[in-house]
Order: C-alpha cells, then sequence, then structure tokens
C-alpha cells in the first residue's frame, strides 16, 4: 500500500500498486509526485523502485480541449 501528497500538498492513500498505476497512466499522478509505501520514507516516483520503470512512453498523453471561439467585439452586435 502506498500514500501519496496531492498537488493541494495534502496526504492521500492508502492505494494499492494498481491504482498508483492507473494515477500515473491517467496524468493524475506525475514521476515527481511524492510517494510512500506504508512503513517507508518520503520519495518521488520516478525514484521508487516499484514505479522508476515507468517511463512516459507508457503514459497517455494528456488529452487537449480545443479553446472555445469567442466573439470578438467587432461580431458581437
Amino acid at each position: 500500500m502506498y500514500f501519496i501528497i496531492g498537488g493541494d500538498g495534502k496526504e492521500y492513500g492508502p492505494y494499492s500498486e494498481e491504482k498508483i498505476r492507473a494515477l500515473l497512466n491517467e496524468n493524475r499522478l506525475e514521476p515527481n509526485s511524492r510517494i510512500r509505501g506504508k512503513e517507508g520514507q518520503w520519495t518521488t516516483v520516478e525514484k521508487s523502485d516499484e514505479f522508476s520503470k515507468i517511463s512516459p512512453s507508457h503514459l497517455v498523453p494528456p488529452q487537449t480541449v480545443p479553446p472555445t471561439a469567442m466573439p470578438s467585439a467587432n461580431t458581437a452586435k
């Protein structure tokens, strides 16, 4: 089981190894995110023995949402 520090600075968990991998694949956890095992020291995902082999090429790229077209001041009449 693992604990993580979220983007808000709060500790979350415990999470299974499978959940951590899912969070990485969903880009909800990054290689530089803080993580520790149940009894371990805090480290980063990329420095942990369990997850250091997950490279960015294994991760799903983030989805991009195209910006919505905003009417200009000249066409909004």
